[in-house]
């Protein structure tokens, strides 16, 4: 049986934004035998939302600065457009694929302005699917819920490696995955893009080790 993928947050937001560098990456990695975990979902879906909804907010500015100029034409109007948006972009960099993602949802439809109006309903009911989406991975995919037998394992895991620098959620998916792996006995190999969490995580596994648990979990750095 080959080893099950599982895939950190990162990787399934890029899953579901085309303009993410880790886009083809992810595409290519959930075609295979990959798990889901729950703990990776929520995050993926919080993380998204609070992203896609800050480029919304800006690009909203954007097009209220179409709304009330005085353009004469559609290129005129598109060159404003791409200028405005090459500034954002400039402005919040870590925030670049979504500004992407979002201007080429509407792009289309800046230069009628009697249709303007119409924008944000159009991002709302996109971003709407798109969580739904992730809600449904499920039906094709296995999700991994931690459960009441696996929680107390996941506790003694988090004592264990509790100093070791993760962010919070971060430490949450480590220690669900390796409390899966743990409980079900199965190789598994966890997927990340982030080179912090791929480093702490690595640290964590071998700390593991030291306090005598062998989860079968390699965890690997993926590249665009």
């Amino acid at each position: 049986m080959s080893i099950k993928r599982i895939i950190d947050s990162q990787l399934l937001i890029a899953l579901f934004n085309p303009k993410d560098a880790f886009h083809e990456k992810a595409k290519e990695i959930v075609t295979g035998n990959v798990i889901f975990l729950e703990s990776v979902r929520k995050e993926a879906k919080m993380t998204f939302l609070r992203k896609y909804n800050r480029a919304c907010i800006k690009i909203y500015r954007l097009i209220d600065a179409i709304r009330l100029g005085n353009f004469q034409t559609e290129e005129e109007i598109l060159k404003f457009a791409e200028t405005k948006l090459e500034e954002l972009i400039s402005s919040e960099s870590n925030l670049e694929n979504f500004y992407r993602f979002v201007f080429d949802l509407i792009k289309d439809k800046l230069v009628d302005r009697d249709k303007l109006i119409d924008i944000p309903l159009v991002l709302d009911d996109y971003a709407t699917k798109i969580v739904a989406r992730m809600s449904r991975l499920g039906k094709k995919q296995i999700i991994i819920e931690i459960d009441e037998d696996k929680l107390k394992l996941r506790e003694e895991i988090y004592r264990t490696i509790k100093d070791i620098k993760f962010r919070l959620r971060d430490m949450e998916i480590f220690c669900d995955a390796v409390a899966y792996t743990i409980d079900t006995g199965e190789e598994c190999e966890l997927c990340t893009g982030d080179v912090k969490f791929y480093k702490r995580a690595l640290e964590a596994l071998e700390r593991l080790k030291q306090h005598g648990y062998n989860p079968k979990l390699k965890v690997t750095l993926v590249k665009p």
